[in-house]
């Protein structure tokens, strides 16, 4: 229930301070998501005028009469001190009804992405040491995506 009321007041508080406030929050980096992944506690970051961010809508999957939206999430966190290190990755977001209910990650910024016959195909990045390894096709349930995937090397988990 706490998270709800936080939501709630962050998402209040986004409305009052109107469309220069999405600029500088996320909204226009975002596409529009940010105050679904606000809601749904998001553990990236959606400050687009401090971190490099770019979104980009994949497709959707429908499975079992849901229909998911999915969605590249690719970013650069910029250092915390000057002498720091940048960070930075990229994840598969999985939206439901404008819903956020989690996201695959780390993934290689090389893997190929794609939405092909009702499932999420990763394909390994051209020239990795992985590059002969079969795509990994990821079936939705009604339920909703799995919550692992055996990809490459990694398990990747979807939290």
């Amino acid at each position: 229930m706490i998270l709800s009321t936080f939501a709630a007041m962050i998402l209040s508080l986004w409305s009052i301070h109107g469309p220069a406030a999405d600029d500088r929050s996320g909204a226009k980096c975002l596409k529009g998501l940010a105050p679904a992944l606000i809601a749904g506690a998001f553990s990236g970051s959606i400050d687009c005028g401090r971190d490099q961010i770019a979104v980009r809508k994949i497709g959707n999957i429908r499975a079992g009469g849901r229909s998911f939206a999915i969605y590249d999430y690719r970013y650069k966190l910029r250092p915390v001190c000057p002498e720091c290190a940048s960070h930075g990755g990229r994840r598969i977001i999985v939206m439901t009804h404008g819903r956020y209910i989690g996201q695959y990650g780390v993934l290689d910024y090389g893997v190929r992405v794609t939405i092909r016959g009702g499932k999420l195909i990763l394909s390994p990045a051209v020239g990795d040491s992985f590059a002969g390894a079969a795509p990994a096709a990821v079936r939705f349930s009604t339920g909703g995506p799995p919550k692992r995937i055996f990809f490459e090397e990694p398990i990747i988990f979807f939290r």
